[in-house]
């Protein structure tokens, strides 16, 4: 009877150790979880935060590229009044190279 107590008391000895084994385990993972839910949250925080860096830098680069897209079409026009100014200067050269002739 001694024998069966005492070998009881080592099953309830182990369940106990067992017990508060696995309850350490349960309490390291909480404290785990917590961890990664907190590094989650700051990352989905970092990436709002890229969002509207990235919206900022999208509209800036639509704003330039609307710029480049207004000296492109200033270029343009001064290009063609530049071809006809030269026309308008080659054609009063000719009259002037012609002048002399007619006279």
């Amino acid at each position: 009877a001694a024998e069966a107590a005492n070998a009881q008391l080592l099953d309830e000895s182990k369940v106990a150790s067992d017990y508060e084994v696995a309850k350490a385990q349960v309490v390291g993972l909480e404290k785990i979880i917590e961890e990664k839910n907190a590094a989650i949250e700051e990352t989905g925080r970092e990436l709002d935060r890229l969002k509207v860096n990235m919206d900022v830098l999208l509209s800036r680069i639509a704003d330039q590229q609307d710029a480049l897209q207004e000296v492109s079409d200033e270029n343009r026009e001064l290009v063609q009044e530049l071809a006809r100014k030269n026309k308008e200067l080659a054609d009063a050269n000719e009259q002037l190279l012609q002048a002399p002739v007619e006279q």
